[in-house]
């Protein structure tokens, strides 16, 4: 529930001017905005970053850094955008079991 939309001056709200700063609320304020100034504040998540590459349905070669943290990220990203192995990230990917199994099964590889 969003609580923003119910308060007739927001902006008494504790926590309002700072809200731009979490990256969830960054990120579905960008969506709807495409405000560049907002980038910062998600960007440097592997979610977000992967969310924004998909966003673009390009290969973003800056953020595959950013994305290749999160094992699960760097599994969709290979899929999503690279659509093939991801051999960079692979060492990432099979730190989780359950990520790894899902590669190798896909790409018929073994990590």
């Amino acid at each position: 529930m969003n609580l923003y939309k119910l308060h007739t001056n927001k902006e008494e709200l504790l926590g309002y001017s700072n809200r731009i700063k979490i990256p969830l609320f960054a990120w579905k304020r960008y969506k709807k905005t495409k405000d560049k100034k907002l980038l910062s504040s998600f960007i440097n998540e592997p979610e977000f970053a992967f969310k924004y590459a998909r966003s673009k349905n390009k290969r973003m070669k800056k953020l595959e850094p950013i994305i290749m943290r999160s094992p699960e990220f760097a599994y969709m990203y290979a899929i999503d955008i690279l659509s093939r192995p991801w051999k960079e990230a692979e060492q990432y990917i099979s730190k989780s079991s359950h990520w790894a199994k899902a590669y190798n099964r896909l790409f018929n590889t073994n990590i």
